[in-house]
């Protein structure tokens, strides 16, 4: 009678397939529960498939373990871009440069592979409910440090060409530009409000990168580094009779090109040699300081 009163409780033993099976199909929920059984190298396959497979990015936790074993992990092109991007959702570029920590080779596939799957990558993110504009900062990251390693001319050949070699893949002008106004208008955006900063020309609000972002924006190529609604309207004043401190010469009628480039798609050779004379100025007098 008690028996009946109180039945036993049924414990399922799972199959070796069955459950093997369950895992794959949850391989998220794996990670979670058994993430200290994951070896670095481990971790940087994971976190490579959580963009890749799933729109996610890793966590901070995540990306500071890896940095301590850096020099014992294997980065490829696309474990180097889940990096970037996860660093942009949650982390630090400043302090933890992924890009230095690989060889021109990887560098430019990695950057290559941001601005083939972008859309791709885009569609996915807006699918799961997650943020784009960590994967639109890493292709600009990736293209700053490219630019700032090799010359200016590869990048510019890179940007124009990367499209007509996807095999399978068409990328019509229309879609090009859609991939790329974003990338450099966010590039653009960044190197303005860094060098308005402490411009004696152009006095103008920050519009993307927070006063701490900017005090350290450029220990992104320093490989020496230690580890309600607002207001969108922008003043910007410019002093015509002020020199240009990175060097363009600029007069009454031409203004600081940050500030008057209005498509960087649309004038993309001019646009690169803009931001090449930026990196080359802004990198050698952040290693001087």
């Amino acid at each position: 009678d008690w028996q009946k009163d109180h039945p036993r409780p049924i414990v399922k033993l799972w199959e070796k397939i069955e459950l093997e099976n369950l895992c794959s199909k949850n391989p998220l929920a794996v990670i979670r529960l058994h993430s200290q059984a994951i070896s670095p190298q481990g971790k940087v396959e994971v976190a490579k498939a959580k963009l890749w497979d799933y729109a996610s990015f890793s966590d901070e936790h995540t990306l500071v373990s890896l940095w301590k074993n850096r020099d014992n992990i294997s980065i490829d092109e696309r474990s180097l871009f889940a990096l970037v991007s996860s660093e942009f959702a949650n982390g630090d570029i400043g302090i933890r440069s992924w890009a230095l920590e690989v060889n021109n080779e990887i560098l430019i596939s990695s950057l290559c592979n941001g601005l083939i799957n972008f859309m791709y990558l885009a569609f996915r993110a807006n699918e799961h409910g997650t943020k784009q504009e960590p994967l639109i900062r890493a292709i600009s990251y990736l293209l700053i440090v490219s630019l700032h390693r090799m010359d200016k001319s590869t990048i510019s050949s890179l940007l124009t060409n990367v499209w007509n070699d996807v095999e399978g893949r068409e990328y019509p002008e229309k879609v090009v530009e859609l991939i790329l106004k974003p990338v450099l208008g966010t590039l653009q955006t960044e190197l303005k409000d860094i060098c308005a900063s402490d411009c004696l020309r152009v006095m103008t609000d920050p519009e993307l990168l927070q006063e701490k972002e900017i005090e350290v924006y450029w220990n992104r190529l320093s490989p020496t580094v230690p580890d309600a609604q607002e207001d969108k309207r922008i003043l910007t004043i410019e002093a015509h009779d002020e020199p240009c401190k990175v060097g363009f010469l600029l007069d009454k009628d031409n203004g600081c090109p940050l500030c008057h480039i209005e498509s960087p798609y649309s004038a993309l050779n001019d646009f690169i040699d803009v931001v090449d004379k930026v990196v080359g100025f802004r990198s050698i007098e952040e290693n001087n300081a």
